[in-house]
């Protein structure tokens, strides 16, 4: 930038990408972009959102997950609810949850596995099984961690037979 030649929305990202470690150096970014007259595009802003999450950083994942112009997908909800999940914020995971559905996503395993984990952490075994077998059925095969987080389901709700069976 310092050269004399004009940034763009793909120099922004590079440098967005560049700090996602570290929130206050991406937000200075992007203060360089409106600077520079660079409008965010959903690249960015996807990117941000990853970003802010993985952080737990709640607030600013919310104001960039709401904008009326940000293009959602399956990815974007599932980093939303792995943040809730992290922040333990269950009913939250469960309004994201029931918005994707409503929307028509399709679940990954990521995002089955982020809510059998909530369930699981709210002791409540039997919806993190329901979650679970809807997956099986869905037609999405579990993975080692899903097996894992089932196993400790079933322990802790001492359903050693269903474990067994996994």
């Amino acid at each position: 930038l310092s050269q004399g030649l004009s940034p763009d929305t793909n120099t922004f990202k590079g440098l967005i990408l560049a700090y996602r470690n570290d929130t206050n150096s991406a937000l200075k970014v992007c203060e360089r972009m409106k600077m520079h007259g660079v409008e965010s595009d959903n690249i960015i802003l996807t990117s941000l959102l990853y970003l802010f999450a993985s952080s737990k950083n709640a607030v600013q994942a919310e104001q960039i997950f709401s904008l009326p112009h940000f293009e959602r997908d399956i990815k974007t909800y599932t980093s939303m609810m792995d943040m809730y999940s992290k922040l333990e914020d269950y009913q939250k995971i469960e309004a994201v949850y029931r918005e994707l559905i409503s929307e028509g996503f399709e679940v990954s395993l990521t995002t089955y596995n982020v809510l059998i984990n909530c369930f699981a952490a709210q002791e409540q075994y039997e919806s993190a099984e329901a979650v679970f077998l809807s997956m099986k059925e869905s037609g999405v095969a579990p993975c080692a961690v899903t097996f894992s987080t089932m196993l400790k389901v079933y322990g802790d709700a001492r359903r050693t037979n269903d474990a067994q069976s996994l």
